[in-house]
C-alpha cells in the first residue's frame, strides 16, 4: 500500500509539473500571439495613417484642380464676353457705315412718293394686303428698281440681326446706339418684310423679327420709365399738400 501511495504521489507531482509547464507554454504562446496581434494593429494604424495622408493629398489635389478649373472657366467667360462685345461693336459700326446710309437713300425716294410711316405694326410682321397699304403695294409692284434696293437693304438688316438673335454678339451693347433706328426701319418697311412672311410660304427675316420682339418692348419700357422719372421730378417740385381743418374739430 505504501508503495502504491508513493507511486501515486510521484505521479501527482509529475502531472502537476507537467501542467505547470503546459500553462507556462500557453502563456508564452498567448504572449507571442498578443505581440503578433499588436504588431498587426500597429501595421494597420500605419496603413490607416498612410491612407489618410494620401486622402489629404488627394483632397488638396482636388481643391487645386477645382481652383484651376474655376480660373479656366472665368477666363473662358471673360474671353467670350470680350468677343461678344467686340462682335457687337463691329456690327454697330457696320450698321452706321453701311445699313443706315442705304436706308436713308431709300427713305428719300419713299418720302418723295409720300409713303407714310405706319401707325401700328404687328410684331410678327405678317403679310399686309393691298387694301391696308395701297401705296406700298404699288411701289412693290411697279417700281422694280426701288423694290430691289429695299430687299437688298432688308437682307443687310437681317444679317445684322442674326448676330444678336443667335447670341453671337452682345445685344445689350448694340441696343442703345442702334435699337431705336432698327425698330423704326422694321416698322417703316413692314409691308416689304411681310411679303416674305405669307402664311402659305416659308417665313423669312426670322432673325429680324426676333430681335424686334426683344428690342421694341425694351424701348417702350425705357420711354415709360423716363416718363415716370419726369413725373416724379415734377411732383417733388410741387408744394406740400396742406389740408384745411374745419373750425371746432380740433381741441
Amino acid at each position: 500500500m505504501k508503495q502504491i501511495a508513493a507511486i501515486l504521489a510521484d505521479a501527482t507531482i509529475k502531472d502537476t509539473h507537467w501542467l505547470e509547464q503546459l500553462s507556462w507554454a500557453s502563456s508564452v504562446v498567448m504572449a507571442v500571439a498578443a505581440l503578433f496581434a499588436l504588431k498587426q494593429v500597429y501595421a494597420a494604424i500605419g496603413q490607416a495613417r498612410s491612407a489618410l495622408k494620401q486622402n489629404q493629398l488627394a483632397l488638396e489635389q482636388i481643391k487645386l484642380t477645382a481652383a484651376q478649373l474655376e480660373v479656366s472657366r472665368a477666363d473662358i467667360v471673360l474671353r467670350s464676353r470680350r468677343e461678344a462685345i467686340a462682335s457687337a461693336l463691329e456690327q454697330c459700326k457696320r450698321y452706321a457705315e453701311s445699313i443706315v446710309p442705304h436706308f436713308d437713300a431709300i427713305h428719300k425716294e419713299m418720302t418723295a412718293k409720300k409713303y407714310p410711316f405706319p401707325k401700328s405694326v404687328d410684331p410678327q410682321f405678317p403679310f399686309i394686303s393691298e387694301a391696308e397699304d395701297p401705296l406700298g403695294a404699288q411701289i412693290w409692284t411697279n417700281d422694280v428698281a426701288l423694290r430691289v434696293k429695299i430687299i437688298q437693304t432688308l437682307n443687310e438688316l437681317e444679317s445684322f440681326a442674326m448676330y444678336f438673335a443667335n447670341d453671337l454678339a452682345d445685344e445689350s451693347v448694340a441696343f442703345t446706339p442702334t435699337g431705336l433706328g432698327f425698330c423704326q426701319i422694321c416698322e417703316y418697311y413692314r409691308l416689304f418684310i411681310g411679303v416674305y412672311r405669307q402664311p402659305d410660304k416659308i417665313k423669312l427675316y426670322q432673325n429680324l423679327v426676333k430681335l424686334y420682339g426683344i428690342w421694341k418692348p425694351r424701348l417702350e419700357r425705357t420711354v415709360l420709365e423716363e416718363q415716370g422719372r419726369s413725373l416724379e421730378a415734377k411732383m417733388q417740385k410741387l408744394p406740400a399738400d396742406k389740408k384745411g381743418t374745419p373750425l371746432g374739430t380740433v381741441l
